[in-house]
């Protein structure tokens, strides 16, 4: 997933975070996907997984983020383009 094509404020709602083996800051490259799983009213669910240089697992979690309106300071329903941008990068359901 690229960088949304509109601005967005959102804010943590939920997240379970799971470190399997260590990353550690030794230069070497790790890659991480992210993945929108779940797009409801005002928020969205996405997944990341952490592999290291060998593609090994090294940590995985899931977010719930919610997105704001900083005027009023609280949730506010996710924009056609929002939600249609977070729909267009699920990926297909498994048949």
């Amino acid at each position: 997933m690229r960088e949304l094509p509109f601005t967005t404020a959102v804010a943590v709602r939920a997240m379970n975070l799971q470190f399997l083996h260590p990353l550690t800051d030794d230069k070497k490259r790790a890659e991480v996907s992210v993945v929108v799983c779940a797009t409801g009213h005002t928020s969205f669910t996405v997944t990341q997984e952490a592999r290291n240089e060998t593609g090994l697992v090294c940590a995985t979690s899931e977010a719930v983020l919610v997105a704001l309106d900083l005027a009023a300071g609280t949730a506010r329903p996710l924009s056609k383009a929002e939600r249609g941008y977070l729909t267009a990068h699920r990926p297909a359901p498994h048949s």
